[in-house]
């Protein structure tokens, strides 16, 4: 859900939620399903905890992770950040649920449609990151979320430094994931000869991409996007993929919290877990 106004920040705290199961997480952090109690919406809270955060020594990684989200929030095609806010103990960040899942999920019921369309779509998200001076660095089929109408959202982007990566690593990457739709089976080999002339056309641009330049114009007007109305892309009817199993699992998740009382107890149970003394909606992603 796009930040529409004032009033979808004013929840500053984790009491304003009602938290569900932890839905993923790694050495620092966790992603618990929550409700706001205020107005009803379901997001995806990220945890992290500051002691871990240092001793990882990833306060840059999260710091720039937190910026590029602002930059490209109500941007179509990325996870959107609804608020941070943070404690002596915890970082927290609300995003947008998706209750879709990743588009790993569904590669296995793609056709030659739904590679075109969501090629496409990535396309335009990575233009829209490189026009902002964003790098992605993670891009991959895990990394590709899916809103309620089946368009993309991509996550995890703007934690890599420029001077990591280029703009042409996210095409390469790109490249990988076109890949694995169209032939169906991961990129660790890639072999172009079984799969059609416009698919290999496109792929042996994006695959050189670091060597050879590219440019967005280019990639557009190849034959594997024939059809593609570039303008109207997002408002289309996407075409139809099938997970392949249930993504949606997040009412039933939220019986295990039903009441406020369970909050704290609910978070102690967990790696990270303590309740914040709240600072504003806004409040920098720094680690302090």
């Amino acid at each position: 859900m796009l930040i529409e106004n004032k009033k979808q920040i004013e929840s500053n705290s984790a009491k304003d939620y009602i938290f569900g199961r932890c839905i993923g997480g790694d050495s620092y952090s966790l992603v618990y399903l929550a409700i706001d109690r205020h107005s009803g919406l379901e997001y995806a809270i990220k945890v992290f905890e500051k002691r871990l955060v240092r001793q990882e020594q990833q306060e840059n990684t999260i710091s720039r992770q937190c910026e590029a989200m602002w930059i490209m929030r109500n941007v179509p095609g990325f996870l959107q950040l609804r608020q941070t806010f943070q404690d002596q103990r915890s970082l927290y960040l609300v995003m947008q649920h998706a209750r879709r899942g990743n588009l790993q999920g569904y590669i296995s019921s793609f056709d030659g449609a739904a590679c075109r369309h969501y090629a496409a779509e990535i396309l335009v998200a990575c233009e829209q990151l490189h026009q902002r001076q964003l790098i992605h660095g993670e891009l991959k089929l895990q990394t590709v979320l899916l809103d309620e109408q089946l368009h993309i959202m991509l996550a995890e982007f703007g934690a890599a430094q420029k001077a990591e990566l280029t703009a042409a690593t996210d095409l390469r990457a790109l490249g990988c994931i076109i890949y694995e739709m169209v032939a169906g089976w991961p990129a660790e080999q890639i072999n172009l000869h079984d799969l059609p002339k416009d698919a290999q056309q496109l792929l042996k641009l994006l695959l050189n991409a670091p060597t050879k330049f590219v440019s967005y114009e280019q990639l557009r007007s190849e034959a594997f996007f024939t059809g593609i109305d570039w303008q109207t892309l997002r408002q289309q009817i996407p075409p139809l993929i099938y997970a392949q199993s249930s993504s949606s699992e997040f009412n039933a998740s939220m019986q295990s919290l039903p009441n406020s009382e369970d909050l704290e107890l609910a978070l102690e149970q967990q790696p990270i877990n303590c309740l914040p003394k709240a600072q504003p909606a806004h409040a920098s992603c720094s680690i302090c």
